[in-house]
């Protein structure tokens, strides 16, 4: 349900009125209604701001990778790497993930920032292996709308081709909500991935819906459970 108050605006403003609150609606999940107010429309103006920083971001190189180190607890040894984009604003410096990746996901163009940290990352890993660090892996992570792409299996075959990458050195990871969305059409995707040699794991286990037996039917190497049950560990008993 969306209720939009026109004010003394024109009739093409209240359907515009209308249908930010229809998004803000969305957002908020099924089953709700939503009053449209002026903060609606600042919110959207900002976030029109970053997505067209954004787009120029991906042309003039201001998005960047650092690598996160994954250590064997019992060598203490580095045995993979997980790639995190960030992004360096010529005016602004650092923007924090959590302020351009959902813009991204909405608009669309994590789709293409996706692909480029894919690239490099697979470039970046192959760079180690040639210095002598040939069991190093490399984790990327799939957003939803990445994952709901036909080309996937492409760009992830022609990202490893390009950097001279064996398939068996990346890992793919996919959060349990995206692969739940639609467990049939998932299950299906994660073979064709698997059969190409990459490794799969699964983020953010325990928040969404799945269960054991689905876990049987996913082809996946690394699960990876969620902090909120994990970051307790050793202070709280019931964790």
């Amino acid at each position: 349900v969306v209720l939009a108050r026109g004010g003394e605006g024109t009739a093409d403003e209240v359907l515009r009125n209308a249908d930010t609150a229809m998004y803000e609606a969305k957002r908020a999940g099924r089953g709700r209604w939503v009053m449209f107010d002026d903060s609606m429309h600042e919110r959207v103006v900002r976030a029109l701001a970053v997505e067209n920083d954004l787009r120029r971001a991906l042309k003039a190189d201001e998005l960047f990778v650092i690598y996160q180190p994954v250590v064997d607890l019992a060598t203490r040894s580095p045995v993979g790497v997980e790639a995190l984009v960030r992004w360096r604003h010529p005016e602004r410096g650092l923007i924090p993930p959590d302020r351009f990746i959902p813009i991204a996901d909405e608009s669309g163009l994590i789709v293409d920032i996706g692909e480029w940290v894919l690239r490099q990352s697979c470039c970046q890993a192959k760079g180690w292996h040639d210095q002598g660090y040939a069991d190093l892996s490399v984790s990327v992570n799939v957003s939803a709308v990445q994952f709901a792409q036909p080309r996937l299996l492409d760009t992830v075959n022609r990202a490893l081709a390009d950097a001279g990458l064996q398939p068996q050195a990346l890992t793919l990871e996919i959060t349990e909500s995206v692969i739940m969305h639609d467990a049939e059409s998932a299950v299906g995707m994660l073979r064709a991935l698997k059969h190409m040699g990459v490794r799969i794991s699964i983020d953010d286990f325990g928040t969404g819906y799945s269960s054991l037996s689905y876990l049987k039917r996913f082809p996946i190497d690394i699960l990876k459970i969620d902090k909120s049950f994990v970051h307790t560990l050793g202070i709280n008993d019931e964790d």
